[in-house]
């Protein structure tokens, strides 16, 4: 399968979870993700919160979970990259247009590409840095690379 309807594929998950994030010293970078499963929270499952907070529980009678679902693995693995960076999604603000329903997303022009533009030099002026961003439940990841990474999947049988 090419690279793109990995990426199509990831962008059908609504939530996805990072398992890992690996770089080796030879500016090599392998990222593991996973889809999620959403079901009805449960009075168990809030339980701990409850006993915290009793008028709490009003609100969270409704509620989801979103739960980490790693029958499919996706190894996103980009063989040179030029620079990386990990946030915690909580704390983000994000531009205009970073604004997507997609969970993988590429950008050929951001502002995270203009600050490293600003502070690093390029290698090759004839290539053009690309910035994947790849939003998790708990981290967003930017990648620039001159390449797409090499995606593969792995299923594991439920």
């Amino acid at each position: 399968m090419i690279v793109n309807s990995f990426i199509d594929e990831i962008n059908q998950y609504k939530y996805i979870f990072m398992i890992s994030l690996l770089e080796n010293n030879d500016s090599q970078l392998h990222i593991q993700v996973c889809g999620s499963n959403i079901r009805p929270s449960t009075q168990k499952d809030n339980q701990d919160l409850i006993d915290e907070f009793p008028k709490i529980e009003s609100i969270i009678a409704n509620t989801n979970i979103i739960e980490m679902d790693k029958s499919i693995i996706y190894n996103i693995y980009f063989q040179d990259y030029f620079s990386y960076n990990t946030r915690y999604e909580s704390y983000i603000i994000y531009q205009d247009y970073e604004i997507s329903n997609s969970v993988f997303r590429i950008y050929e022009n951001s502002k995270f590409l203009e600050y490293l533009k600003s502070t690093m030099f390029q290698l090759y002026d004839d290539k053009k840095l690309i910035h994947y961003q790849i939003v998790c439940e708990w981290q967003v990841i930017d990648v620039v690379s001159y390449e797409p990474p090499t995606i593969s999947k792995i299923e594991f049988r439920k």
